[in-house]
């Protein structure tokens, strides 16, 4: 014991400057883990709605096929259950193709399209008027906030269609049902998923909820000089 107090004595500068640096690297540590132990967390669901997936022929041609696109309204929910807040800043849908069969390969559909009208569903004498995630309704007022403060959740209607296609870029159905992916982007380049299957409709069926359903590229070719 008399050895250690003499070594411990003759070292005590060294002993402190090692007891400085290992104070500074569980500083730095236990900071690094605290970093680690805020962030944001999503939950993507496809919640009960005017889901659809809608494929439907133009006006055109192309090398003597009859052009086609393909229009999918989904109606999400995002909640952040972890512990830092976030904001959405894209959302993607990917579907089964007959030109993508493989397993795993998705075709995706990266561009939210501005749909022209609201989507509104009748319940015997009333309707309901479904907000946008990231638009604003033209019937109601709602602010379209995708800014997810801890344990909030935003849920609205995202709806894409296809640039126009041909051929065998259609997607898979089975009873009348598509499956798709759906991918939610936040600020920090994270993404979260979830899958889903959505109701294959006509036009006439979407633009019953949707009156405008399927026309906002088409009408951005209309009025190509």
């Amino acid at each position: 014991m008399n050895n250690i107090i003499d070594w411990t004595n003759l070292n005590s500068g060294f002993l402190a400057l090692i007891l400085f640096i290992t104070t500074l690297l569980l500083g730095w540590l236990s900071g690094i883990f605290e970093a680690l132990r805020h962030k944001p967390s999503l939950v993507v669901e496809v919640f009960q709605g005017p889901n659809m997936c809608v494929s439907f022929d133009t006006p055109r041609e192309w090398e003597g096929h009859q052009a086609h696109r393909t229009a999918i309204a989904i109606y999400i929910a995002v909640t952040n259950i972890g512990s830092a807040p976030t904001d959405i800043k894209n959302v993607h849908v990917g579907y089964k193709s007959h030109s993508h069969k493989m397993p795993g390969r998705w075709f995706w559909l990266k561009e939210l399209t501005v749909a022209r009208s609201d989507f509104v569903m009748e319940f015997d004498k009333d309707s309901k008027v479904f907000p946008f995630l990231m638009q604003r309704n033209q019937l109601t007022d709602n602010p379209a906030d995708t800014y997810l403060l801890e344990g909030k959740r935003c849920n609205g209607m995202v709806y894409f269609e296809q640039e126009e296609s041909w051929g065998s870029y259609l997607p898979i159905s089975k009873d009348n049902k598509v499956k798709i992916k759906v991918r939610v982007f936040d600020i920090y380049g994270k993404r979260y998923s979830c899958k889903a299957a959505i109701n294959k409709v006509t036009l006439k069926a979407a633009q019953s909820v949707c009156e405008k359903f399927g026309e906002t590229r088409e009408s951005l070719v209309e009025n190509k000089p």
